[in-house]
């Protein structure tokens, strides 16, 4: 086994052979590689035991409670700045949009601080509303899961979509560039 500083003079020796250090993108060390897989296996598992409590009696309460678990860890998951909006680099073509949507959800923040006992109640009822069709869809969802492997395999890649965001977002970024003429 050689050691770095055998390394050094051979190098130094041999001035046409470079000298190559191999540095890994995700080290388990460093916490990161540990959070993915973590995140891989936690997904997985939740969806997994999903799949197969919604088999029995308890398929109503098992979408419930997966619709309500992911609205709330997706809200979290904003507040803590692990989801978050693509960065833009260069022009925004969205800048519009973008200032459009803040400002509603600004307006809506200020209305609901600012609102009477009614209108408390009727923003209630638009998001319960709002949170039954988002539970339909999950019941739905989890009625296409085939085999516990089906299960799995989709939990691994939502997993997959929350650790890969950045990668996601500038595939999308990079495939709308206009090329050319091509717009």
């Amino acid at each position: 086994m050689s050691t770095d500083a055998d390394n050094d003079s051979r190098a130094a020796a041999d001035p046409v052979s470079p000298t190559v250090h191999v540095h890994n993108a995700i080290r388990l060390d460093s916490g990161r590689g540990w959070n993915v897989l973590v995140t891989f296996l936690l997904v997985a598992g939740l969806t997994a035991i999903a799949y197969q409590l919604s088999l029995g009696p308890l398929a109503d309460v098992v979408a419930t409670g997966l619709a309500m678990f992911t609205t709330t860890l997706v809200t979290f998951m904003f507040r803590a700045g692990i989801l978050r909006l693509p960065e833009t680099q260069g022009p925004d073509d969205l800048a519009f949009t973008k200032s459009t949507a803040r400002r509603i959800y600004d307006e809506l923040t200020a209305a609901i601080v600012n609102s009477s006992m009614p209108r408390l109640i009727l923003f209630a009822a638009v998001q319960t509303a709002a949170f039954l069709i988002f539970r339909a869809a999950v019941a739905f969802g989890l009625g296409l899961l085939s085999s516990m492997w089906m299960a799995i395999g989709v939990g691994l890649i939502a997993g997959a979509l929350v650790v890969a965001q950045d990668q996601i977002w500038s595939w999308v970024r990079g495939s709308m560039v206009k090329r050319g003429n091509a717009r």
